[in-house]
């Protein structure tokens, strides 16, 4: 094991994940600490179950296709990678693979929640928790934003490269952060898209940017 990398494989799936992944998650959930500690061991379960689900999402599409992926989760997200070519139809199957496969389980919790009665207090925060991030990541996931998987979604249907994806996604990245920050005040969020909308305007202009 590299330091500060925790390896295993999963489906016969190598995953590789980050010690900073889980202080990225530690971060993101600290008021729930201050209530609870239970809750923020329960947001830190959620924070990797989540990811996990979402890119074995991709890699079970990867794998469908011939590839042999692997998956590494590092710092705020995670991705599901594989060596080989694929075509722009497979390439919009492994790209919605990911938010579909989460958004199902995360409606899968809400509907647990709402059949179940008596459900434990915690097993009830982690259900809400859980389908909370599913429904609302793999829903935001899907927007028109590279690198977003919606972006490769439209890249891929699109056929015409990162350039003309990259004006489409400044301007929905824009949109998403003025809606996040002025309606929800989600003020991290709105810096988050902020900043996807920089990166998006300068693939526009056929500058790539790695994050």
């Amino acid at each position: 094991m590299d330091k500060g990398i925790v390896r295993f494989s999963l489906f016969g799936i190598p995953v590789s994940i980050h010690w900073f992944f889980w202080v990225a998650g530690l971060l993101l959930g600290a008021g729930l600490g201050d209530r609870d500690m239970k809750l923020l061991l329960i947001w830190m379960v959620v924070w990797t179950l989540s990811f996990l689900i979402h890119e074995f999402g991709h890699a079970f599409a990867y794998r469908r296709y011939g590839g042999q992926p692997w998956i590494v989760l590092q710092s705020f997200y995670g991705y599901a990678a594989c060596n080989g070519r694929f075509t722009r139809g497979q390439q919009v199957v492994i790209s919605a693979a990911g938010p579909v496969v989460e958004i199902l389980f995360g409606v899968a919790a809400f509907l647990i929640l709402g059949a179940v009665e008596g459900i434990q207090p915690y097993v009830r925060s982690f259900l809400f928790l859980f389908g909370y991030i599913c429904v609302v990541w793999g829903g935001l996931n899907l927007l028109p934003i590279l690198p977003l998987d919606g972006g490769r979604i439209l890249e891929a249907l699109w056929g015409k490269g990162e350039r003309p994806v990259g004006k489409v996604g400044m301007v929905t990245a824009v949109i998403a952060a003025v809606v996040l920050g002025v309606v929800f005040k989600f003020f991290l969020g709105a810096l988050f898209f902020g900043f996807l909308a920089y990166v998006n305007y300068k693939r526009s202009q056929g500058v790539s940017i790695n994050i």
